[in-house]
């Protein structure tokens, strides 16, 4: 069932990263937790009023940043008036060909702003000479823009300033160009030709993601970093030349052909990206320093790894969901293990952490059920491990030692105790949902924390077995009524929070009021209660 979930959970969340497009700016996403793909963040969403004033960086031989003195428009643009230059910060007009005037009320237009294209139905621009920098979201969206002009005075062109504008299948860079942002030609699914200027030392996270028509790229000289998922998602991409020392971050070129059609284990600079083929006893060569996020990602057939004293960071979900993995032997020059990097491994038993680790991430043992030796330095406090093993054998019966063992059945996920059992997760329930009083002839007494967030509840019925409702059990959920039993004696931050329909509540008043707020913010029951 567990492999199942897991399983599911991934692929939802491939398909979610790799092909979802907003109609507009596209969103944070967030509901890829417990994959490869965890805590990245892909584009984030821009709110109509988002005009900022431009930050003034620009070289003093171009012009100084000058006074600024009013915004105006003159029915094409709305425009920022400084003393010496002019900003444009939102296109008015309707043309689909345009070319961007040089000046407007005597001054030169230097800077294209926040948003100022952005969504547009426009299909191509001549940007003028003058102009130094391309403001974040300038055209995002602009999905019929096939031809753009950059002139050589452009030296700055901001994050997802190009974003999502699917008709553009080239673009040349004025080697003037020395910075780009954070997801700048995300999703021009049409792009199949671009040059990179030398002069550019970083090619940001997600700069070139689900580029899919891309086939060729060649990373200049002077690049010196590459970042996460760079070129993620270009499923084209076969021919690709970079700078023999360059470093690049986690997913730099995940899903490409390139990646793709490297002899494995693909080890570059010192850092094992790619070993999906892996099976058996895995010994990871000598001088790998870092064992990148995904590098072995449900990798099924693996049973033992083996380090060596050169690996200093195991990534994010490095081995997550190697199933068969029993034994683990980590590198005694080991610093950090991240997020998820032994996610779901639910035949590993026993685990060492050497004293040199001085850090692990959240949720790295997650789902590994049968951890039940753990070995870890002494540094550690009871809240990091927590969050490393929280739901493990071993840290369940560090706690408690009454914990017997994790179950699962049709409907739930759940911790047995001699004497009492508390649920994890349910997989599925009725709008109208009664909780039940027993499993397995065992008193429930807790509900955990997220176990029905989001869920389409409207009605529920809590026994008066359950003592301890988790953090956000109910949060997001569509129920109209809460009767909390006097039984309960704890119940978590934002319990209730959310719930857009949740005008009635019964609660003991044994709680104080802080408990009671936190757990019923912004519901109606709360704003009619505690609301100004």
């Amino acid at each position: 069932m567990i492999l199942k979930k897991l399983t599911l959970l991934f692929a939802a969340a491939i398909l979610a990263v790799t092909l979802a497009a907003c109609e507009n700016a596209p969103e944070t996403v967030s509901e890829t937790a417990g994959t490869a793909f965890e805590n990245q963040t892909i584009m984030p969403k821009v709110a109509e009023t988002e005009r900022e004033r431009p930050v003034k960086e620009l070289d003093e031989e171009e012009y100084d940043e000058g006074e600024y003195i009013e915004a105006r428009e003159n029915g094409e643009y709305r425009y920022d008036v400084y003393s010496n230059h002019i900003v444009l910060t939102l296109y008015l007009g309707e043309d689909a060909a345009l070319e961007i005037p040089e000046s407007i009320d005597g001054l030169r237009v230097t800077e294209i702003s926040v948003s100022t294209f952005s969504n547009k139905a426009i299909t191509s621009v001549i940007i003028p000479d003058g102009v130094v920098r391309i403001g974040k979201y300038a055209f995002l969206g602009c999905k019929d823009l096939s031809e753009i002009t950059v002139p050589d005075s452009v030296k700055t062109i901001e994050r997802q300033a190009f974003a999502d504008c699917e008709s553009l299948e080239k673009i040349v860079l004025p080697e003037s160009v020395t910075e780009i942002g954070e997801s700048v030609f995300s999703k021009c699914s049409s792009l199949k030709e671009i040059n990179l200027p030398n002069g550019i030392e970083k090619i940001p996270d997600w700069t070139f993601y689900a580029c899919q028509s891309l086939t060729k790229i060649e990373i200049p000289e002077s690049v010196k970093e590459i970042g996460e998922f760079a070129f993620s998602g270009c499923m084209s991409l076969a021919d690709v030349s970079m700078p023999e020392n360059v470093e690049f971050e986690d997913y730099a070129f995940d899903s490409t052909q390139w990646l793709d059609s490297q002899p494995q284990p693909v080890i570059i600079n010192n850092r094992l990206i790619k070993w999906d083929t892996a099976e058996g006893d895995v010994v990871i060569p000598d001088g790998v320093e870092r064992i990148c996020g995904g590098a072995l990602f449900n990798c099924c057939e693996i049973t033992s790894i083996s380090m060596p004293n050169s690996v200093k960071a195991i990534g994010g979900s490095a081995f997550q969901a190697c199933i068969s993995l029993k034994s683990v032997t980590i590198s005694d020059k080991a610093e950090i293990i991240e997020n998820f990097a032994f996610k779901g491994c639910e035949a590993l038993e026993k685990i060492i952490i050497p004293e040199s680790v001085t850090e692990i991430q959240y949720d790295a043992f997650m789902e590994c059920r049968n951890l039940k030796n753990v070995t870890v330095p002494e540094s550690f406090s009871e809240e990091q491990l927590k969050d490393a093993f929280g739901d493990t054998y071993w840290y369940k019966k560090r706690c408690d030692e009454t914990f017997v063992e994790f179950r699962e059945n049709d409907q739930y996920e759940y911790d047995v105790y001699e004497n009492h059992i508390a649920i994890r997760e349910c997989f599925e329930y009725e709008e109208q949902f009664e909780i039940p009083a027993e499993i397995d002839g065992i008193s429930v007494t807790e509900i955990g924390d997220s176990v029905f967030e989001f869920g389409g509840i409207t009605e529920v019925s809590i026994p008066n077995s359950i003592t301890k409702i988790g953090s956000s059990a109910f949060a997001y959920t569509d129920i109209t009524e809460a009767v909390i039993p006097d039984s309960v004696t704890e119940i978590g931050e934002g319990a209730f929070s959310y719930c857009y329909e949740l005008a009635d509540v019964t609660i003991s008043d044994n709680f104080d009021e802080d408990t009671v707020k936190a757990a019923f913010e912004g519901t109606p029951w709360y704003e009619e209660k505690y609301g100004e």
